[in-house]
C-alpha cells in the first residue's frame, strides 16, 4: 500500500443550523487547499440516508482512505459516522469537528468571526487526522461489577444507578457509617430524610456489598478488568471504579489570587417543574459555593441565576443572606 494519505473532508449544511450562518461553500473551498486534503465539499445532512450514500460514494471514488467531517458534536456523532463508514474507512481515522454548536449557534451575531472559527476549527481537525495512525479494534472482557469509593450521598446515588442497571457494586466507606459530608449539613429533617432514605436504598439492594471501615489500598490491572485491593486484603475485580469521596466543606482546590483579575462567576440553578420536581440541595450548595469564592476572593462577581430559590426555611435562609452581605447577585428568571 501506498504511504499516502487520502483525505476527505464534508462540511455538513444541517438545514439552516449550519448553512443558515457559515458560508457552506467557502469552507469546503478552504478545506480543500488544505495539505494533505485530496477532495472536500458539501455533505448537506451527512448523517442520514442520503447524505452517508453521498459519503461513501466520493470516499470510493477519490480512494480516501480518512475523513473529516464538520458538522454536529463528536460526542454525539462521531461513533455514528465510525460505524456507518466501517469498511470504507478506517474508524480510526474519522474525525468529527462540531461547526453547529461552537460556531454557528453561539456566533450568531457576528457571522465573520463564526466564520473564522469554523475555518481554524476544520484546520485543526485536518491537522489532527493528518497526525493519526489507523488501528485495529480489539475486543476486551469487561468484568460487570462496579466499586465506588465513596458512601455520601454523591456515592450511595452512583452505587444506586448502577445496580439498578443490573450490574452487581461494591460500596467502599472508609467511615463507621455511609452518608459522607451531608452529616456535616446543618440538621434538619430533610437532609436527615435524605441521608436515611439513601441508606435504605442501598441496603435493600440485593446486588450492592457494602463494605464500611474500608479503603482502597492498590489499584492495579488494564481498563475494564481491574484489581482492586482494600485494607482489609481483600481483592475485587471490576469493571468499572466511580470514585466519590468529597471534597472539604470551605476550600477550593485551587488558588483564587493566581485567576486574572476580576474574575466572573455564574451558577445557573434548575428549572423547577411538575416534570423536574426539586432535588433541594442544588440551591443550598450554590449559595454556599458563591459565598466561599466571595470570602476568598473578595473582587470576584459572583451571579447566581434562578427561577425559583429552595431554602427550606431556618438555618439554610442564613445562607442568602450572607451570600449578598458578601456581594453575591442573585438575578431571577425573567420568565417566571
Amino acid at each position: 500500500m501506498s504511504d499516502e494519505k487520502r483525505m476527505g473532508v464534508f462540511v455538513c449544511e444541517c438545514g439552516d443550523k449550519i448553512a443558515g450562518l457559515l458560508d457552506v461553500p467557502a469552507l469546503a473551498r478552504q478545506a480543500g487547499a488544505l495539505p494533505g486534503v485530496i477532495w472536500a465539499g458539501q455533505a448537506g445532512y451527512g448523517c442520514l440516508p442520503n447524505g452517508l450514500e453521498h459519503m461513501r460514494a466520493v470516499i470510493a471514488e477519490q480512494r480516501l482512505d480518512r475523513v473529516v467531517i464538520a458538522g454536529c458534536a463528536p460526542r454525539t456523532h462521531e461513533g455514528y459516522f465510525r460505524q456507518a463508514l466501517d469498511g470504507k474507512v478506517n474508524p480510526a481515522l474519522v474525525n468529527v469537528t462540531n461547526l453547529r454548536d461552537v460556531c454557528a449557534r453561539p456566533h450568531r451575531d457576528d457571522p465573520a468571526e463564526a466564520m473564522t472559527k469554523a475555518r481554524d476549527q476544520i484546520a485543526m481537525a485536518v491537522a489532527d487526522l493528518a497526525a493519526r495512525q489507523p488501528a485495529t479494534l480489539r475486543t476486551a472482557r469487561i468484568t460487570p461489577h462496579a466499586v465506588v469509593i465513596g458512601g455520601g450521598i454523591a456515592g450511595m446515588t452512583a452505587a444506586l444507578a448502577i445496580s439498578g442497571a443490573g450490574v452487581p457494586v461494591t460500596l467502599v466507606e472508609r467511615e463507621p457509617d455511609l452518608g459522607g459530608l451531608a452529616h456535616r449539613q446543618p440538621d434538619d429533617r430533610e437532609t436527615a430524610d435524605l441521608i436515611a432514605g439513601s441508606i435504605a436504598a442501598v441496603r435493600a439492594r440485593s446486588n450492592i456489598t457494602v463494605l464500611t471501615n474500608m479503603r482502597i489500598t492498590d489499584v492495579a490491572g488494564p481498563v475494564g478488568c481491574y484489581q482492586v485491593t482494600l485494607s482489609d486484603g481483600q481483592l475485587i475485580e471490576a469493571g468499572a471504579i466511580v470514585v466519590a469521596t468529597g471534597g472539604q466543606p470551605g476550600t477550593l482546590p485551587f488558588s483564587l489570587h493566581t485567576l486574572p483579575s476580576a474574575p466572573r462567576y455564574a451558577f445557573i440553578l434548575c428549572d423547577m417543574t411538575t416534570e423536574q420536581p426539586c432535588k433541594h440541595s442544588c440551591c443550598l450548595s450554590a449559595f454556599r459555593q458563591a459565598a466561599e469564592i466571595k470570602r476568598q476572593s473578595p473582587e470576584s462577581e459572583v451571579t447566581i441565576f434562578f427561577r425559583e430559590l429552595y431554602t427550606a426555611g431556618g438555618t439554610y435562609d442564613e445562607l442568602v443572606w450572607k451570600a449578598q452581605q458578601l456581594g453575591v447577585n442573585f438575578v431571577r428568571d425573567r420568565k417566571s
